[in-house]
């Protein structure tokens, strides 16, 4: 008799192990889908995946910006400052290092990286003011800031268009014109509504995400921080000098290399990961490697998927698990909304088959019984 397949699930994410529901204070309409992709490619912090109307402090935009050059470069958040540190003095002539020069602020790492690269400023007190908010044409600055860190500016017609594109282009600040012309040029700031640009209006954190969204996808060609042979290398060996760490298999085509990497000894056994490292003819190359989303990551170490293959254009990539059982975990029993005793479905039982689109970078999840 055939077996019907029930579908359970349809996930669509981008290389993410963030699946976001919306559930606090969702995006203005019109705004999801944006917001949604750019959780996907990894450019928002997970501590700031709600409130999404709010206004965008200083320090939030700092991490944010931090977080979108790492995915720029498809290298994990941990591992930016290390590789561009290793890379600074071949790209800039000089020893990269992180400044913290601020005296309100204890984020050495997010906001003296971003201050280091030249994205972000302090107040020219000594402060940076984490907290303040920021209007339009300071996120311009900051916006055309953190594209030249991989990539060269060249102001183009649009750009000098843009003053008589915008009624009240004339309130724009001296020091903010160029900016607002270049991100109007990417076509990544444009204006609120029709000819009005409100270059004084505050930036809220959804505008900051699309924005950053659209510098991610309108860029031109960046320098590549990690080329493809050493970032396979890297992908190989980091982390080999523990004799419980293993490369279980690799698997390659012309466009993309696969790793599976095992991590034994720990407390609760070994962890397998998936790791994606496309070659320079891909369809899409930023150099780097990331890591593929796998079954309830951060709940329980993921094992080796069951089973690894491409499609016969090596333009798709597919692997799969199966789980015979749910896993579920405990409602926290402080919850006002929770029955005593609840527990919660964190992986469905069933064959979890993740496609990935080598073209686009999307992966689509279906979990079927």
């Amino acid at each position: 008799m055939r077996k019907s397949l029930s579908i359970i699930a349809i996930i669509v994410i981008c290389f993410t192990f963030h699946i976001q529901s919306f559930a606090a204070n969702p995006p203005s309409v019109g705004a999801e889908t944006e917001v949604a992709a750019a959780i996907d490619l990894g450019i928002v912090p997970h501590e700031l995946q709600e409130e999404y109307t709010a206004n965008i402090t200083r320090q939030e935009f700092a991490l944010t910006a931090v977080y979108y050059l790492a995915a720029s470069q498809d290298l994990p958040i941990s591992d930016f400052a290390t590789i561009y540190a290793e890379k600074s003095e071949l790209l800039n002539g000089e020893i990269f290092e992180i400044k913290a020069p601020f005296s309100d602020t204890s984020d050495y790492y997010y906001i003296g990286l971003a201050y280091s690269l030249g994205v972000v400023n302090g107040r020219g007190d000594g402060t940076f003011d984490p907290d303040g908010l920021i209007t339009r044409q300071e996120a311009a600055v900051m916006l055309l800031n953190t594209y030249k860190v991989f990539g060269m500016y060249k102001p183009q017609e649009k750009a000098f268009l843009f003053k008589d594109t915008f009624v009240d282009s004339d309130t724009i600040a001296d020091w903010a014109m160029e900016s607002a012309g270049g991100m109007y040029q990417l076509g990544v700031m444009n204006g609120v509504s029709g000819d009005i640009w409100d270059p004084l209006g505050y930036y809220t954190r959804e505008q900051c995400f699309a924005t950053f969204l659209r510098l991610y996808n309108n860029s031109p060609d960046r320098t590549i921080l990690l080329p493809y042979d050493e970032a396979l290398e890297r992908a190989i060996t980091q982390g080999h000098s523990s004799p419980s760490y293993d490369i279980e298999y690799i698997v390659e085509t012309d466009y993309c290399t696969v790793l599976v990497r095992t991590l034994g000894g720990l407390p609760r056994g070994s962890a397998s990961y998936i790791l994606l490292i496309y070659k320079p003819d891909a369809p899409v190359y930023r150099g780097g490697y990331r890591f593929l989303p796998m079954p309830n990551y951060g709940y329980n170490y993921p094992k080796q998927p069951d089973k690894i293959w491409f499609g016969e254009d090596e333009l798709t990539l597919f692997y799969s698990y199966h789980f015979d059982e749910p896993l579920t975990l405990p409602v926290d029993p402080q919850s006002e909304e929770a029955p005593a005793g609840a527990y919660e479905v964190i992986r469905e039982a069933g064959t979890h088959l993740y496609t990935v689109d080598l073209e686009s970078g999307y992966v689509t999840v279906l979990i079927y019984a």
